[in-house]
């Protein structure tokens, strides 16, 4: 081996630690930044992440009667929690709430209602700081008083956190988060305000 050769060796050699540490630092970023967001206990298969702080200001726009009455509903169920929810507009809005004839196709197959975190209002923890909650009028514009209740329970329960929950884990067959809306369960249950609770 020539004294270059060699030189080149040993210089590879010293800087191999290094890079195994920034290869290993690496990952562990991207895991971190692809690491599904944290749900609120019951955890189920909403992707809207929890939200960064427990004030909740909610921004209406031009819903429908139905849509603007169930809100008003929901946001009096997040208020039961330690959540506060309240109508404002504005900078400071944490919730986007708009109603419009999405369709039955496609992605809103089967969809009455959807809420995301906005794709830019990601918190580096994994909260969310701004909301979008849309109602389908494609299939929501047929509901009753309480199947509306229902649906903006639901969709108001993804803003603070809360994933969807099936029969074995409401066993009294009472909570607004279970995945299908139902006319006889327009509100959150007990299990659903503590877990929103245990979140801060």
């Amino acid at each position: 081996m020539t004294t270059s050769t060699q030189s080149k060796a040993n210089r590879a050699l010293r800087s191999r630690p290094m890079r195994i540490l920034l290869a290993t630092a690496s990952a562990a970023l991207v895991l971190l930044a692809g690491a599904a967001p944290v749900q609120a206990s019951h955890g189920g298969d909403a992707n809207s992440g929890p939200p960064d702080n427990t004030t909740h200001y909610l921004e209406r726009f031009n819903l429908t009667r139905a849509a603007s009455g169930a809100t008003t509903h929901g946001l009096g169920q997040l208020d039961r929690s330690v959540m506060d929810a309240t109508y404002a507009d504005g900078p400071e809005t944490d919730v986007l709430i708009y109603d419009a004839y999405y369709g039955r196709t496609g992605s809103w197959q089967g969809i009455a209602g959807r809420t995301n975190c906005q794709e830019d209002e990601w918190w580096w923890d994994g909260d969310c700081d701004v909301y979008r909650l849309r109602y389908n009028l494609s299939y929501a514009a047929s509901y009753g008083i309480d199947s509306w209740r229902s649906l903006a329970c639901h969709e108001l329960g993804h803003t603070a956190g809360l994933g969807h929950r099936s029969a074995p884990s409401d066993t009294d067959n009472n909570s607004c988060m279970r995945n299908k809306i139902d006319s006889s369960r327009p509100r959150f249950d007990a299990h659903d305000i503590s877990a929103i609770n245990a979140t801060f």
